[in-house]
């Protein structure tokens, strides 16, 4: 088996600090026992790649999709936010139900977005945890005013719910879009892998049969019971996982009626489910289903436990030279002894039978690798995101490959690590990353229990350049000026630098050493290469003439030059003496405000 080795110690950059995009719902708002995110209200559950926060994809023009949790009843709703205007909608986040002119008290999740704007996800009730079987396969085109096209609309009577929950960046060339998810198939708790078709509007399973070692340990195991895609990358088969080996047939039971338990006598032969991932043969000129195993060596004899796999991604864009059986598949495997737990695994797509295991952060002892990033153009190391799983609070975690290391080593830094405040394990939660882009910047779920309490909450955020809050890549006179104007606010997570509640002389510190004055900064990570800078930045509104004007009439009035000479001048005062400049700044600037015509 391949094992990551962790790089020499070193202190990480702190160049990051989480930028809210979208509040995904309130802290513990939906009852006794139900928490904001409990996983059955975000999904079908957990083993279909899901977790209990909402799940966040992107596509390649940075517009993001998710789930959030309307204002009725705490119910789950998709979203779509675009970062730019586009397909005739205004930047920010819009809901795709009210988009499509649904209603206020359907339930909806979106799964993933192509490139080209397609959404694919579900509608109607929460898919298989709650029996209701009324959850169905959908798909929305922002390119055709979120035109929806129903994904499952003439099931078989066996099928008794369905999800999408992922589909290709672009469609092939000649080919249909491949969209991938799961159904409830005869029981509400069995599931079978799923594709869909946009263009018929029906539901099918990719691949039902079962590879070795199943047949090799129980010759009557014959199918499983529970199976699903989770993620499908251009070229290459969609990936998934088998789970509930069985010699039952489902084809014996009437839809909904009488079905056996998960352990019920006759559903296993074995002591624990068998949980493993695969890719799923689309057809007959693909690779066969195959597992991605955790050690090659362990014979179909020895402890199924010791196999447990969970497949979470598929590597989206591999460098043009990458051969399909390179692309790199990310999840975890459980680890049996000496407690039970997850550990984070690669697998690169033609070796599915050895995994690659990742280190994990000190004080951490289980977590799942999300996606893989393979650095294009020289723009910063490969890298893997994820966070820490079998915790009473997740955390994010960050892998960078070491620059002179091999292909496969790794460090291993907790996210709240790369950030500017004092004490790790305060502040801002990072809670889970899913994404991470060629900039350096990621996509992540932020929880935020410092701020004033009606701003407090989940969030969908950037992890960006910790200070940049104009988002030109520097930090100098521009962000100084937003920081004054802001001065006292307990509701701006972006500008928290120092996360605790308030934006005060914590905050002036951070931000005047992360300065750089009109030169950009490039994010990086404790090992690797530095990111690439994009080649254009955008500026916020509001950031023009007259907040300038108001920075310059602060700073003659106090006696400063210019911002670099603040700078100077702060950063040899004590925080109640750069307490007390910041607020008169804040006054000098708020009267120009007013006064200016």
């Amino acid at each position: 088996m391949a094992r990551a080795q962790s790089c020499p110690p070193e202190s990480p950059p702190r160049l990051y600090h989480p930028r809210p995009l979208v509040k995904l719902g309130e802290l513990d708002s939906c009852g006794t026992g139900l928490d904001t995110f409990d996983r059955a209200a975000w999904y079908a559950g957990e083993l279909a790649g899901a977790d209990q926060l909402g799940v966040l994809a992107v596509n390649i023009h940075g517009e993001i999709v998710g789930t959030y949790l309307g204002d009725s009843g705490c119910l789950p709703r998709p979203f779509v936010y675009l970062p730019n205007a586009n397909y005739g909608r205004a930047a920010g986040m819009h809901d795709l139900i009210s988009c499509s002119g649904g209603s206020s008290e359907t339930i909806g999740y979106a799964w993933d977005i192509t490139d080209d704007g397609l959404v694919v996800g579900g509608v109607g009730g929460r898919p298989d945890s709650l029996g209701s079987g009324t959850c169905r396969a959908i798909a929305w085109d922002l390119a055709n005013s979120c035109a929806t096209t129903n994904l499952d609309s003439s099931p078989s009577t066996r099928n008794l719910w369905s999800i999408a929950i992922a589909a290709e960046p672009v469609a092939s060339v000649g080919a249909e879009l491949r969209i991938v998810g799961l159904t409830g198939d005869t029981c509400p708790l069995w599931r079978r892998n799923a594709r869909f078709s946009l263009t018929t509007g029906t539901s099918g399973p990719i691949d039902l049969t079962l590879p070795d070692p199943y047949p090799s340990m129980h010759p009557t195991y014959v199918r499983s019971l529970r199976s699903w895609a989770c993620d499908v990358a251009n070229l290459a088969n969609p990936v998934g996982a088998h789970d509930w080996p069985s010699d039952l047939d489902p084809a014996q039971f009437t839809p909904g009626v009488g079905c056996p338990g998960p352990f019920s006598p006759g559903t296993l032969t074995c002591d624990l489910p068998f949980s493993c991932g695969a890719h799923f043969q689309w057809g007959s000129s693909w690779p066969q289903t195959e597992f991605f195993r955790r050690d090659p060596t362990v014979t179909p004899t020895e402890s199924i436990a010791g196999q447990m796999t969970c497949v979470r991604s598929i590597s989206h864009a591999p460098a043009l030279n990458v051969a399909i059986n390179d692309f790199v598949v990310a999840g975890q495997f459980q680890k049996p002894v000496p407690i039970c737990r997850w550990l984070p695994s690669l697998w690169r797509y033609g070796a599915p039978d050895t995994a690659i295991l990742l280190p994990l952060p000190n004080g951490f002892e289980s977590a799942t690798a999300q996606r893989w990033r393979e650095t294009a153009n020289g723009c910063g190391p490969d890298t893997v995101v994820g966070w820490r799983t079998y915790a009473d609070r997740l955390n994010g975690i960050v892998w960078s490959r070491c620059a002179e290391s091999g292909p496969w080593e790794f460090c291993a830094t907790a996210a709240d690590e790369l950030t500017p405040q004092g004490v790790v394990g305060t502040g801002f939660d990072i809670l889970q990353i899913y994404e991470v882009f060629d900039s350096g910047e990621m996509l992540a779920i932020v929880r935020d229990d410092l701020s004033r309490v009606a701003s407090r909450g989940y969030y969908a955020a950037i992890l960006g350049l910790a200070g940049d809050f104009n988002h030109d890549w520097a930090v100098g006179s521009p962000d100084l000026s937003m920081l004054l104007s802001a001065w006292g606010s307990d509701t701006s997570m972006e500008l928290d630098l120092s996360q605790d509640g308030v934006v005060n002389a914590a905050d002036m510190t951070a931000l005047l050493t992360l300065w750089t004055g009109g030169d950009k900064r490039a994010l990086s990570l404790p090992c690797g290469a530095d990111f690439c800078l994009p080649e254009s930045a955008s500026q916020l509104e509001g950031s023009g003439q007259a907040r300038d004007g108001a920075l310059a009439h602060a700073l003659s009035a106090l006696g400063f030059e210019s911002a670099d000479a603040f700078r100077v001048a702060a950063l040899a005062r004590d925080e109640a003496q750069l307490e007390f400049t910041c607020q008169l700044m804040h006054r000098f600037m708020q009267a120009y405000s007013e006064n200016s015509p």
